[in-house]
């Protein structure tokens, strides 16, 4: 079986010039995360091949989401080095995710740090349902790469029971209608979330895990250059994920209902 340098070896035979934007943005954003104590993986081998099947304009759209996330996280604080102020030990990534919301010009009008603890993993999404920000602290409870979040859909990555997917659109659906206002408790039980993209196709030095994942709160984010636009622009969303299995065997026995 070949590395992922190997991989990257025999892809570099014909790579575009958008493959090298993306593959370099990539090495560098891991680069980058590494040197803020964060061991975030960059490709893995099948996230690689998938890669080499996109469209251009598919590739090109990857390189404007990693620009985006590259910018981000040059152009804020770093976390990690600084003294941390007294409001921020609210959560160690509390400047990141407010960079974050100024960067996609969005903004909270309600206190929803009020409810977020230290360990909660973080993720904001736009009016479209798409993922524009995740806290780095996920990756304590993924395997998965950044090329993998990349290039594949969520549903061929993970596995959660059907009555929890159920329960996330409704809540997301409320906040983006503006049918659910503030910052709201999210009633849904704790449940294990399993990664199964390994099982389809095996990933080099991957190895799947489960999560027993709970939910925190949920709430709507707003354009943030006009206090009266009352039309809801994002949602941010708190969770914590504590491990349950390590490793294809034991995770194999994982059963999602």
């Amino acid at each position: 079986m070949q590395s992922i340098s190997e991989n990257l070896f025999e892809f570099d035979f014909h790579k575009t010039a958008l493959d090298h934007e993306i593959l370099n943005k990539v090495q560098e954003i891991s680069g980058f995360l590494q040197t803020q104590g964060q061991n975030v993986a960059p490709f893995s081998n099948q996230a690689l091949s998938k890669f080499q099947k996109f469209e251009e304009l598919r590739k090109a759209k990857a390189v404007d989401q990693l620009n985006r996330l590259s910018q981000l996280l040059h152009t804020s604080m770093n976390p990690f080095e600084k003294e941390i102020p007294a409001e921020s030990e609210v959560h160690p990534e509390k400047h990141l995710v407010e960079s974050a919301m100024k960067f996609y010009n969005l903004k909270l009008r309600d206190d929803f740090w009020k409810t977020v603890e230290p360990h909660d993993i973080l993720e904001i999404y736009n009016d479209e349902g798409i993922q524009v920000f995740r806290t780095f602290n996920f990756f304590s409870t993924s395997g998965y790469s950044l090329t993998d979040l990349l290039v594949h859909e969520w549903y061929v990555l993970w596995e959660r029971p059907k009555f929890v997917l159920q329960k996330i659109f409704e809540y997301s659906n409320g906040i983006l209608s503006g049918e659910i206002k503030g910052v709201v408790k999210m009633d849904i039980p704790k449940h294990v979330v399993k990664e199964i993209f390994s099982e389809t196709e095996a990933l080099v030095g991957f190895e799947p895990r489960s999560t027993l994942v709970e939910f925190g709160h949920i709430c709507a984010l707003f354009n943030a250059e006009d206090d009266h636009d009352s039309k809801v622009k994002g949602v941010i969303v708190s969770s914590r994920g504590y491990p349950n299995t390590i490793g294809a065997e034991e995770t194999k026995k994982v059963i999602i209902f």
